[in-house]
């Protein structure tokens, strides 16, 4: 039997070390997979729906018809109690077919609904931010919602239009926002749309809705006291309050490769600390450190 020398032993230390920690490298990498593939999926943890999700086909809305359609949110994960403060959404509707009032907007109780312009109906869309109302000068405590649980966040109306077109139309979430109360991951997902048919003069296919892009509005310093804190409304007291917490969610942005959403006339760019067009944690806090009620 010949014996190993100096460069053979060292060569049978590494391929040992090598064997020893191949397991360990593998289940590292494993790990780090199954962390990113759970941050992929933090989006999908709370659905929408629509009540009601359909009518009878063979009993359309007929012209002049009205109908309250409300809006219900459902944790469908198996084991995670999920915590948020503000839930933000927008609806497409098909304007030839629906009308619809700014005035007929609700959020449900302990949600209130956002003023400054956050909710509103314009250009075939239905925009509704429902918030918890900061308690004095601090944040509100935040809603919870317990696997497999469903609540009804808020509600809108529409009419039937006098003379619609086509027999079938559908109102579907455009964009949902949900941000985590720690995190601030968006925890929602797009709901199911709702398919409604309709007494009219038939087309053909399903109409797209469309529409008008928002100008972008930033108002100069002037106008807007204490913008660079957070008053996104423009507030002319310079207040940082739950009107303007609302807006910031409902602008939420942390994906550098897709626009920003633009700010609504006479309102402040949600950008507030100038991290390269994001609107995310930095902003948060930020707007929280400047809180201003009175």
């Amino acid at each position: 039997m010949g014996y190993f020398d100096k460069k053979q032993i060292y060569g049978l230390v590494i391929l040992l070390s090598i064997v020893l920690l191949l397991p360990l490298i593998l289940f590292s990498t494993k790990q780090k997979q199954e962390i990113r593939k759970e941050a992929e999926e933090v989006r999908k943890e709370i659905v929408f729906s629509l009540n009601p999700q359909t009518n009878d086909q063979a009993n359309p809305w007929q012209a002049g018809y009205e109908q309250t359609v409300t809006i219900k949110m459902r944790n469908i994960t198996a084991d995670k109690t999920l915590r948020f403060r503000v839930v933000g959404l927008e609806l497409d509707f098909d304007a030839r077919v629906f009308e619809s009032q700014t005035a007929n907007l609700q959020c449900n109780s302990p949600f209130t609904l956002a003023g400054g312009n956050a909710s509103k109906v314009g250009d075939n869309i239905i925009s509704l931010v429902c918030y918890l109302p900061p308690a004095g000068n601090g944040p509100s405590q935040p809603q919870t919602l317990n696997p497999g649980a469903e609540i009804t966040v808020g509600s809108f109306k529409v009419k039937v239009k006098s003379n619609p077109p086509g027999t079938r139309t559908e109102i579907s979430f455009a964009r949902t926002n949900i941000p985590e109360e720690a995190s601030l991951e968006d925890l929602s997902k797009y709901g199911e749309k709702g398919i409604y048919y309709i007494a009219g003069v038939p087309i053909s296919g399903t109409p797209t809705p469309t529409r008008t892009p928002t100008p972008t509005v930033t108002p100069p310093p002037h106008q807007c006291p204490n913008g660079e804190n957070g008053n996104l409304n423009c507030d002319s007291q310079g207040l940082i309050d739950g009107v303007d917490f609302a807006i910031l969610l409902a602008k939420w942005h942390t994906r550098s490769n897709t626009p920003m959403p633009t700010p609504n006339p006479g309102h402040r760019s949600a950008d507030i600390a100038g991290n390269d067009n994001l609107v995310d944690g930095l902003d948060f806090a930020k707007m929280l450190a400047n809180w201003k009620t009175h």
